[in-house]
């Protein structure tokens, strides 16, 4: 979920809290267009929920590819195959530590 959709997704929301009611996708596309609508003043809402969260570092947490194994190869003398192993898995043992991938929120 990118930042616009979670800003766009807290308007909709205090849109249907304020107006006690639902809406489609096209009926809320046409009422952001309106600048007369309730729409603009709960998107100018949300600017500020997001400020807040943000001033209070509320972060994304984002996909994030993380580093490829550490390998190691040897012969095996007793059949002549090359062997490689993986000797330290990082993107795993970043995993166990809890690691995650983050970016702000605005």
């Amino acid at each position: 979920m990118t930042r616009e959709e979670i800003r766009e997704g807290i308007s909709r929301r205090l849109f249907q809290i304020e107006n006690n009611f639902e809406v489609t996708d096209e009926w809320w596309a046409e009422m952001c267009e309106n600048e007369w609508s309730n729409a603009i003043v709960c998107s100018e809402n949300a600017d500020k929920i997001l400020n807040y969260l943000h001033s209070q570092g509320v972060v994304i947490k984002v996909d994030k590819e993380l580093p490829k194994p550490l390998t190691a190869s040897y012969i095996d003398w007793d059949n002549g195959n090359i062997v490689t192993e993986v000797v330290w898995d990082t993107a795993r043992a970043l995993n166990r530590a809890g690691y995650l991938a983050v970016e702000p929120l605005i």
